[in-house]
């Protein structure tokens, strides 16, 4: 069975048909499913896994800023 954050975001995307994906979640990293979508999606999602103990660093917010200025293609 799939991670339910993962079906709710691919259902999101088939709805919506955005053009590109930031999707920010500290279970990224373990989820093996997940990682294998956002390959086939490529340069349209950034995931971002902060670590749950400290939060989303200045670094990782500097990345979603800058995909989100960036043109998807």
């Amino acid at each position: 069975m799939s991670w339910w954050k993962l079906r709710a975001i691919q259902d999101d995307l088939d709805t919506s048909r955005a053009d590109a994906l930031v999707w920010i979640d500290d279970q990224l990293r373990f989820e093996q499913e997940a990682q294998a979508w956002a390959r086939i999606l490529g340069p349209r999602i950034l995931m971002v896994s902060p670590d749950p103990r400290r939060g989303i660093s200045p670094g990782e917010l500097a990345a979603v800023r800058s995909f989100l200025e960036q043109p998807v293609f």
